[in-house]
């Protein structure tokens, strides 16, 4: 990333130069920075590491800051990348997060013909160490044998690093 002094109205001109504008927001930043970077170098770098993803960025020639990508904004017809937001992380204090959930198997009620799956909440919020992150929670629906049987926020299973915040009457699927 560079730093940008260009700010307002000006920023298409950036952005038909291929740069796109981003900011840098945390805890220990006095104030957000504003910065550009490449949109090739953007576009890989924000679809590889989605949200969940820790991502080393150096501004100018600085050390590298350890940052997470919290908002993406797209062109609405061409969905090319309009800004990025990004936020400083340290990992000795943890962060709350949304993290997807992965629906895995096949539910033997659903497979005998018996009902739906009806899926309910999608993502969950979690606190943990920026270190721990996890792209995505697996859940395995095989578990549904019986019609009405459903899987709640209470039953998922994982590391102990990591704290649910989602509260645990949540359906997941049923």
């Amino acid at each position: 990333a560079q730093s940008r002094a260009v700010v307002g109205k000006q920023v298409n001109a950036l952005r038909r130069a291929g740069m796109i504008p981003v900011v840098l927001y945390g805890k220990h930043l006095e104030h957000h920075l504003t910065l550009q970077i490449e949109e090739r170098t953007l576009h890989k770098v924000v679809m590889q590491a989605g949200y969940n993803r820790l991502i080393k960025m150096t501004i100018d020639t600085q050390a590298p800051r350890l940052v997470l990508t919290r908002q993406v904004q797209r062109h609405p017809i061409s969905r090319r990348l309009v800004h990025v937001d990004f936020q400083e992380v340290s990992l000795t204090e943890k962060i709350t997060t949304p993290v997807p959930l992965v629906l895995i198997g096949t539910s033997p009620a659903v497979t005998r013909g018996e009902g739906l799956l009806i899926h309910g909440i999608d993502q969950v919020q979690i606190r943990v160490l920026p270190s721990d992150l996890i792209p995505h929670i697996e859940v395995d629906v095989s578990v549904l044998e019986n019609l009405n049987q459903s899987l709640f926020v209470k039953d998922l299973k994982v590391s102990d690093k990591i704290e649910i915040i989602t509260s645990g009457d949540e359906m997941i699927a049923k």
